[in-house]
């Protein structure tokens, strides 16, 4: 059987009812009684770092180079002018620029170290490197090394030549004499204040027959002046003696010595001549 339909409208007016309808009712009351101490509000502050490269006012020493005329490579100073420093910086194109600004150090003393375009600095004598450094306005650094620069005394070198000797005797009356000369080569320091070297030769003395000779030599230099000794080797014998001496040139050597050995005497005499500018510290 079916139903009435007046039964029908009234079960669902009856549904319809404004009390009956809770929406959205449990969400209020949740946030009604939300306590302030549940949201969190993060600091998201953004530090924002400047990555702008620096301005490079000075674009004009860009490719600059540095051109070093002073000292050069194996080249010989004296000891009382020092080491020469002289140099400059060039644009790209080659054209030179107002910077003077220049650090020179020798490596092997660096209390030498100077600053400036150009000028000198004194060391001991000795063999050095020098690097300079130009801290250009553009923020580079120029750089250049200069090794074997040599600072020497005028007098230091190798020198070469002779020592001859005179040897004289008696012989029942007679005065009977000989000679030898032979070659000698010595060094002077690159202070100037020590030779040193060597040399030979053969003598023959008559009804001794022939006696080889070698000599170690050796001197203190007080420029212009040399004393030192020769030591002279013969067989089975060695014999110092005194010599004095000097340098009548910065090129040469002479000096000369004498001795009485007993059964002769001997006149010496040496003369050498720089060959060389170059010797070891």
């Amino acid at each position: 059987m079916r139903a009435s339909p007046w039964i029908s409208l009234f079960l669902l007016t009856a549904a319809c009812q404004p009390g009956d309808i809770s929406v959205g009712e449990e969400n209020d009351t949740d946030l009604a009684n939300l306590d302030d101490t549940d949201v969190v509000v993060e600091d998201t502050d953004v530090v924002v770092e400047d990555t702008d490269p620096p301005v490079n006012e000075h674009h004009e020493y860009d490719g600059a180079s540095l051109v070093v005329n002073e000292p050069q490579s194996a080249a010989i100073y004296r000891i009382v002018n020092g080491i020469p420093l002289d140099g400059y910086v060039v644009d790209s194109a080659g054209k030179r620029m107002p910077f003077t600004r220049m650090v020179w150090t020798p490596r092997e003393d660096s209390s030498a170290t100077f600053t400036g375009q150009n000028g000198a600095t004194l060391v001991d004598p000795g063999i050095y490197t020098v690097d300079v450094v130009a801290a250009v306005p553009n923020g580079d650094n120029l750089r250049a090394t200069i090794g074997g620069v040599r600072v020497q005394a005028y007098s230091a070198g190798v020198f070469a030549g002779d020592i001859n000797i005179t040897a004289s005797t008696d012989v029942q009356g007679t005065t009977i004499q000989t000679n030898c000369i032979g070659a000698i080569d010595f060094e002077v320091d690159m202070a100037g204040q020590i030779l040193s070297g060597s040399g030979g030769c053969s003598l023959a003395i008559p009804l001794l027959g022939t006696i080889p000779l070698t000599f170690d030599i050796t001197g203190n230099i007080v420029d212009p002046d040399i004393t030192g000794q020769v030591l002279i080797n013969v067989p089975f014998l060695q014999l110092p003696v005194d010599w004095t001496g000097g340098f009548p040139s910065a090129d040469r050597v002479r000096g000369s010595f004498q001795a009485d050995l007993s059964l002769f005497l001997i006149d010496g005499q040496i003369d050498a001549h720089r060959v060389s500018d170059y010797v070891m510290p």
